[in-house]
């Protein structure tokens, strides 16, 4: 996984406003883990709202080859839990939640 990037921040907010989740989601107090957990099973909810945009940043992310929404359980379990845990995660959503008000 590449570093976090501001266009990176711009597309998690486009995800963020699509599915209707800039409210549903406080990370204040919360852990990396468990924040990184409750926004990762928000948009698994709701994947379908916004799945290209979903797939376009998971692949600049990793640089993909294939769809993210098609790869095997266990291999974007694996991509979830290499964003969740990189360096800057948590100011990286609270960044992008902020942009979707």
């Amino acid at each position: 996984m590449r570093d976090l990037i501001m266009s990176d921040v711009s597309k998690l907010s486009r995800i963020l406003k699509k599915l209707s989740l800039r409210n549903e989601i406080n990370i204040e107090g919360k852990s990396v883990n468990e924040a990184g957990k409750e926004l990762i099973f928000a948009i698994a909810e709701n994947i379908h709202l916004a799945e290209k945009e979903i797939d376009d940043l998971f692949a600049d992310l990793f640089d993909l080859k294939v769809k993210f929404s098609t790869m095997k359980l266990e291999e974007s379990g694996e991509l979830i839990e290499q964003l969740i845990n990189a360096d800057g995660f948590k100011y990286f959503f609270k960044l992008a939640s902020r942009l979707t008000k």
